[in-house]
């Protein structure tokens, strides 16, 4: 997980992004696309851990189309960069527009991302069994 910095109104992004789940069918569409993805992964993630890039970079394809703003510059670039080192998927997380960028590699990749991304401050991730929790850093 990458911190690319910036700040945001996330009400701005979410006011448009619910607009359009009001108002166009597309919209809806993709937010069942991104609820059956849960299911999905849950399922497939038992047999192989790898899924979880492609399940990100799908995830994130839905959430950019939801409302404008979500992605920009920084963001599609700093994503494309830790593609072309070898991360199979990634997203962003929260409303859009700055913050963390989630990614991820398979372990051979994992060294080339991180070089790649190096200008940004990097977090690990990891898988837990009991479900998420919160770390407060100061």
């Amino acid at each position: 997980m990458f911190y690319l910095g910036g700040t945001r109104s996330a009400s701005a992004v979410l006011v448009e992004q619910n607009k359009n789940i009001a108002t166009h069918r597309s919209t809806i569409e993709s937010m069942k696309s991104m609820v059956q993805q849960a299911y999905d992964l849950r399922s497939d993630i038992l047999n192989d851990v790898d899924v979880i890039g492609p399940y990100l970079h799908r995830g994130w394809i839905l959430k950019r189309g939801l409302a404008q703003g979500i992605s920009n510059p920084v963001i599609d670039d700093a994503y494309s960069r830790a593609l072309r080192a070898g991360a199979t998927g990634g997203k962003l997380l929260g409303a859009g527009s700055s913050g963390f960028l989630l990614v991820y590699a398979p372990d051979a990749a994992r060294e080339a991302v991180c070089t790649a991304l190096a200008e940004y401050p990097a977090y690990p991730v990891g898988l837990d069994t009991m479900g998420s929790c919160i770390i407060y850093s100061d």
